[in-house]
């Protein structure tokens, strides 16, 4: 999917949603920013840990589980213990979303690792397999032993993260060619590839060709020409 219109149908996107967590992203990444004015993200760097850098984490993960559990109520899921979502939850939206997939680079770094927050994801410890949302429920339950793991590099994981929801949410386009100021930082910031893509869960869309045509067409807009059939939402299903 690449058209706007394409994305907004086929994914069923509330708008009003959709800006909001548009809002939330560019938050997450100026504040980040403003970390990295005075934090060199290099081997030493992303091991430097404080208030500001707990205060965001804490924030960066907060809004990942905001994604998850609007995703869990929209498909109307229940939570497995029946009274609150938990990562025994979240987990199940792994290979539904490939969230493994995403890979998430900060532009202006060229020594910094890519980030693969979701890689290790796994539903046999599906809290400590993620070892920067670990380190949010540590240094949150307990500030007084655990502020050491609320380290930059932890922070840049989460606040990928929330690249990787969005993308899987949203889709990734608006990202990169809006016109406001999120698209801004995004392009400034980040990049975004899916490493080792399963190419049988991308979304195609299915046309009707009229009798007659040629038999070597291969690109075209089929909005203009009118073969797109629309699309057939389906609800999530874990």
């Amino acid at each position: 999917m690449y058209y706007d219109e394409d994305i907004e149908k086929a994914l069923d996107i509330d708008p009003f949603e959709k800006r909001s967590a548009e809002q939330a992203l560019r938050v997450l990444i100026e504040k980040l920013d403003d970390i990295l004015l005075y934090v060199e993200p290099d081997i030493n760097g992303l091991n430097s840990y404080g208030h500001k850098s707990r205060e965001l984490l804490i924030l960066a993960c907060t809004e990942v589980e905001n994604s998850w559990v609007s995703l869990f109520k929209k498909a109307s899921i229940q939570p497995e213990n029946g009274r609150m979502y938990t990562t025994k939850d979240y987990v199940k939206l792994l290979p539904k979303a490939c969230l493994n997939e995403f890979e998430i680079a900060f532009k202006n770094y060229s020594c910094l690792r890519k980030f693969q927050p979701f890689s290790n994801w796994a539903v046999a410890n599906p809290t400590r397999s993620l070892p920067w949302y670990d380190a949010y429920n540590k240094t949150k339950h307990d500030r007084a032993t655990s502020f050491n793991v609320a380290i930059l590099e932890n922070v840049m994981d989460a606040i990928a993260a929330n690249v990787a929801m969005f993308c899987a949410k949203y889709g990734p386009f608006s990202l990169f060619r809006g016109s406001n100021t999120l698209s801004s930082l995004v392009n400034q910031h980040l990049s975004i590839n899916l490493k080792n893509s399963d190419f049988t869960t991308y979304y195609i869309p299915k046309i009707t060709l009229p009798e007659g045509t040629k038999r070597d067409l291969f690109v075209y807009d089929r909005y203009r020409e009118g073969h797109h059939n629309g699309w057939n939402v389906q609800p999530l299903v874990i």
